[in-house]
């Protein structure tokens, strides 16, 4: 039997694989903080100022971002920069849902 986490994580590797530009925006937007001088970022204001920029942006088609995508965008983007590990202040997880967003691993991935 497949779980919550499961389905919520196939359908953000499927989400981020589809729309590689968001995890650019999210790349972006989250330099723009570490350059402004902030030790600490919001995950989730980064992605509200990714849906009003992407109302905008020039490529057609609109990206409607699930909320439920926010940490996991947060922790691959950590998984990704080390050297900023903590930028983004995490909740702690409950053990259903830690194993499918801690580190994104391929073997995780829908197949």
């Amino acid at each position: 039997m497949r779980g919550t986490r499961d389905q919520i994580n196939e359908d953000f590797w499927r989400f981020h694989e589809a729309h590689p530009e968001v995890y650019a925006f999210f790349d972006r937007f989250t330099r723009q903080l570490l350059r402004a001088g902030y030790a600490n970022g919001s995950a989730k204001a980064v992605c509200e100022r990714l849906r009003w920029e992407t109302m905008f942006a020039p490529y057609t088609g609109r990206v409607k971002l699930n909320n439920n995508y926010t940490s996991r965008y947060a922790r691959l983007w950590e998984h990704n920069n080390p050297q900023h590990k903590g930028f983004f202040r995490q909740r702690a997880l409950n053990p259903v849902s830690a194993n499918s967003v801690r580190v994104p691993q391929d073997e995780q991935r829908p197949g």
